[in-house]
């Protein structure tokens, strides 16, 4: 009698029985060959774009082209503050600038003694000043004229001093300016003028009110017209203090300039 011995495979074990004449192998069968590489996955879709960033405009935007050629433009004097009206970008050392209150150049008489004169000007950049001048158009013996620059409170109203800058005479015409040394940081201002000591009033260079683009102040109720906001406040006889009480007054404003450094 001879044995058979026979070999299957199966999935997990190698086992080895008898019966009788033969002997069973069980075991795992030869590893099969690796199978072929899926194919590579569908590259995912791109996330959402995230949202862009908004710039508030709060001013009118104008389309004066076509739908497919448009130009738009941005009226700029609504986005800066009102009083903030551009016209020098970067100020220039030994140049002389206007508190740009008007543009055309006018003449005027100031009646009342004693009375402080403040316009608004608007300091775009902090700046050092070395001048500040006022125009005699006709000479008034034994009268002088002060200057000076004020801060304005919350609204928009002159209040604390900032500079007196001293007196000119106006026994002569032509320019006056008084050497200063001052630095503005940015934001509105008041230049001052008063005319004092003699009797008789002096005629100034004096500029037309613009319309438009001031309103320096908070309450509409102060103003007297759509122009400049120009205030005064009286009884001031000797060196400036801080501004008294304030009112409107709806006169052209005196030409008075500044020279930066």
């Amino acid at each position: 009698m001879s044995d058979l011995i026979v070999i299957q495979p199966q999935v997990t074990t190698l086992t080895v029985t008898e019966d009788v004449n033969q002997v069973v192998v069980s075991s795992v069968g030869v590893q099969g060959a690796t199978g072929a590489t899926g194919a590579t996955g569908a590259t995912g879709a791109t996330g959402a774009q995230g949202a862009s960033g908004v710039i508030a405009v709060t001013a009118p935007i104008t389309n004066s082209g076509t739908s497919t050629s448009a130009n738009i433009g941005i009226d700029l004097s609504n986005i800066l503050p009102k009083y903030a009206t551009p016209w020098q970008t970067t100020y220039r050392s030994t140049y002389w600038y206007d508190a740009k209150i008007g543009t055309t150049l006018t003449t005027g008489t100031f009646n009342q003694q004693n009375r402080v004169y403040a316009y608004p000007l608007f300091i775009q950049e902090s700046v050092s000043l070395d001048r500040i001048s006022v125009e005699c158009i006709t000479a008034v013996a034994s009268t002088t004229i002060r200057l000076g620059i004020y801060s304005v409170d919350s609204n928009g109203v002159p209040s604390s001093l900032v500079l007196d800058a001293g007196t000119v005479s106006t026994a002569t015409t032509g320019f006056k300016a008084i050497t200063i040394s001052q630095t503005l940081s940015a934001g509105l201002y008041y230049l001052a003028f008063v005319w004092q000591g003699g009797a008789s009033s002096p005629t100034m260079r004096t500029l037309s009110r613009q319309t438009g683009n001031w309103t320096p102040i908070a309450s509409t109720s102060q103003q007297t017209d759509g122009y400049a906001s120009l205030y005064y406040t009286d009884g001031v006889t000797g060196a400036l203090g801080d501004f008294g009480t304030a009112s409107v007054i709806s006169n052209n404003p005196a030409r008075i300039q500044f020279r930066v450094a």
